[in-house]
């Protein structure tokens, strides 16, 4: 279960308070860059997105210096968290129900079957969609809105 930050009179914000902290343990490095397994955290414990037993994989800066093996705290903001899930799994969704509706209104106009015009407009927004994901993610690895290595632990 992931640690709330608590209310310290004079010292706490909102961004303070989106922070999760998770336990994982070090399985590889490429430079500054660590891969970390993590268990899954109580808000994406019901997604079902990780394949296998209940841990994930995530690629975390590593400002610490932690080696492989070794159990670290890896620190989460939740708006880029929150932020994240919305394009991934909202996204895609809403844009094909968007390319439907313009598909169904193309073959109005053009006086054509509904399904084809549906179904390419779906795939095509779909398609778009996923392409935005994808600067999406670039974008917010650019700007340090990886999740950070805080500490190293002991067991």
């Amino acid at each position: 279960m992931p640690e709330r930050r608590k209310y310290v009179e004079g010292n706490w914000s909102v961004r303070q308070a989106m922070k999760n902290e998770m336990k994982g343990v070090v399985v590889g490095l490429k430079g500054e860059i660590a891969t970390v397994k993590l268990k899954r955290h109580l808000e994406c414990a019901e997604c079902g997105s990780c394949l296998g037993d209940d841990a994930m994989v995530m690629e975390v800066l590593n400002p610490v210096g932690a080696a492989v093996g070794q159990t670290v705290v890896v620190e989460v903001e939740g708006d880029s968290l929150l932020l994240s899930a919305f394009v991934v799994y909202v996204l895609p969704l809403l844009a094909v129900v968007a390319g439907c509706a313009v598909g169904h209104y193309a073959s109005r106009l053009m006086r054509l079957g509904e399904i084809m015009p549906q179904a390419l407009g779906g795939l095509l927004l779909f398609g778009l969609s996923l392409a935005y994901v994808r600067r999406f993610d670039n974008a917010l690895r650019a700007r340090q809105g990886m999740p950070v290595i805080k500490d190293t632990t002991k067991g």
